[in-house]
């Protein structure tokens, strides 16, 4: 019963895995000017910045901006996966039981 379990759990996460790569999540920082996309598996995939970043910051504050623009991204791939999760979990569990 539970081998049976483990497999179909080990299925389920490879394929997120795979789905999750397809999914991309974009964060943003200084009113859109500095992007960060990122795939469903915490990936990053571009960093864009408005010329407009280059001209007016300083480096420190460029670093601050992209880190921000990041961490949005990632927080937003990280709560699509957990929604995920729970899907896969559901459709795993009799129901009622999550």
């Amino acid at each position: 019963m539970f081998g049976n379990l483990k497999d179909k759990i080990k299925d389920a996460h490879e394929e997120m895995k795979v789905k999750l790569e397809q999914v991309t999540q974009t964060g943003s920082a200084a009113d859109g000017k500095v992007k960060v996309e990122v795939n469903g598996n915490r990936k990053v995939l571009t960093v864009l910045l408005d010329p407009q970043v280059y001209r007016d910051s300083k480096p420190e504050e460029m670093e601050d901006l992209v880190r921000e623009a990041a961490n949005n991204a990632l927080k937003k791939a990280e709560l699509h996966a957990e929604d995920e999760m729970v899907n896969m979990a559901k459709g795993m569990l009799p129901p009622g039981l999550l």
